[in-house]
């Protein structure tokens, strides 16, 4: 997955756009990955999220998505690390999400 410089999301790999059961990646972008996140995980994903993209810094949690199709729940963890240009300048995080 990538983000932008303010942590809204710009693209998922087609392994996880299936997993999750989106007929596209259209619906995961921005904020709206939010709505993957297990209801019972939000608040701490969202959290986590946030003071990592505030402290520009890594973003490292196992928590609980949902398949959207059947809402059955999954258990990954995700890794994100600030990514810069060239000049030093954050143009956003580029991360992982592993299938537990």
């Amino acid at each position: 997955w990538t983000t932008d410089a303010e942590g809204q999301c710009t693209w998922i790999n087609e392994t996880l756009r299936k997993k999750i059961k989106a007929d596209s990646i259209e619906p995961y972008l921005g904020d709206n990955w939010i709505n993957y996140i297990h209801v019972a995980d939000r608040k701490l994903v969202v959290e986590e999220w946030e003071h990592a993209v505030e402290e520009k810094r890594n973003f490292d949690l196992t928590y609980r998505m949902v398949d959207v199709e059947h809402q059955i729940p999954f258990e990954v963890h995700a890794k994100g690390a600030p990514h810069k240009s060239i000049t030093g300048r954050l143009v956003g995080w580029m991360g992982v999400v592993q299938f537990l």
